[in-house]
């Protein structure tokens, strides 16, 4: 072949190669079921996950692996742990949290170790519609979300009561309904208030009220503005509040799902997934596919994420499947494989 011919092939080569699509990276799905395979190796021996706390940690972790469709072993371990537990299971968090992981696993959270756990949460209601006493707005975010996943339908006060305890900047706080002597942001600016409407706290209200049509986009109590004006403008996730704006994990997995749960899929912030998936470690090597909780600053200026967090990595993984809260089937299939 003559010189010429021979640079016209490799000519032909390159040009082929480079009209070729570019390689897609790792689907969503992939990525969840990674971060299963981690985090089934964070479990106890007692079948617990220990993160933010041994109860609802280990219920969040069950309805992560089932949304995953990973870990029949690990998920059944950790109904155990809640079964040997349930003493343990006292306060409305808890229970809506153990509610939705039984749901998850095919459970019936009906019949819980001698305890109807719908039942306490619907004897809990109060004349307001708040569940439980002095139950914070949180909790009664999450006995809302509870009572739907267990086809429970008792909630229309509820719905009521968590509407009327919105912040005037479309967020919700985590302690209580909002204040008459508190700013738009439920913040009375003293220094005993250790509370303002976050991100978190917003997101689990937004889903609790599922594909409710009172907002509009005009409406300064839309939630979603809310999330807008909250988005970190460097990292492009979400913080927990005002004090703590830098992307984690667990806010930005939080507020996809609060998108997704009024069939807001194509509504999604585009970048979102990307700036959670930034917070997840590799797909190869020891700490595959776990996720840092969020950021620390270096030395010479920009970011790197943090070691690899439990807590994140449960509350990630929820934030990459569509549905977590829906009773969902359990695959027989252990954790996903390390692909290396």
């Amino acid at each position: 072949m003559s010189l010429l011919s021979r640079v016209g092939a490799i000519a032909l080569a390159f040009s082929i190669v480079a009209a070729l699509p570019a390689a897609a990276g790792p689907t969503k799905t992939r990525r969840a079921r990674v971060a299963s395979h981690w985090l089934s190796h964070q479990q106890a021996d007692d079948g617990s996950f220990p993160a933010f706390s041994p109860i609802g940690s280990t219920a969040d972790a069950v309805v992560s692996l089932v949304a995953a469709k990973r870990g029949p072993q690990e998920i059944a371990e950790a109904v155990a742990y809640l079964e040997a537990n349930q003493a343990d299971i006292d306060d409305m968090g808890e229970i809506a949290k153990v509610v939705m992981a039984l749901v998850a696993a095919g459970k019936d959270p009906r019949q819980f170790e001698g305890r109807n756990l719908v039942q306490e949460i619907v004897d809990s209601q109060q004349p307001d519609g708040r569940f439980g006493a002095t139950t914070d707005v949180f909790s009664h975010a999450l006995a809302m979300i509870a009572l739907r996943a267990a086809d429970e339908r008792r909630t229309r006060d509820a719905r009521t009561w968590l509407l009327a305890a919105q912040c005037e900047d479309g967020g919700w706080q985590f302690d209580q309904p909002a204040q008459q002597n508190e700013d738009e942001h439920c913040f009375d600016g003293t220094p005993t208030d250790y509370f303002s409407s976050d991100t978190d706290t917003t997101a689990y209200a937004v889903i609790a009220l599922a594909r409710m049509k009172r907002w509009r986009g005009d409406d300064s109590k839309n939630p979603f503005r809310f999330f807008k004006t909250r988005r970190d403008p460097v990292k492009r996730g979400w913080g927990y509040d005002l004090a703590y704006p830098l992307t984690n994990s667990n806010s930005t997995a939080l507020v996809i799902e609060a998108y997704r749960s009024h069939d807001h899929y194509k509504n999604v912030p585009k970048g979102s997934v990307r700036a959670l998936t930034k917070l997840q470690y590799r797909l190869c090597g020891k700490n595959a596919g776990a996720f840092a909780d969020t950021y620390d600053p270096k030395d010479g200026g920009g970011y790197r994420k943090r070691s690899p967090n439990v807590g994140a990595t449960i509350g990630a993984i929820l934030g990459l499947v569509p549905r977590p809260y829906d009773p969902i089937p359990v695959t027989k299939a252990p954790p996903e494989p390390q692909p290396c």
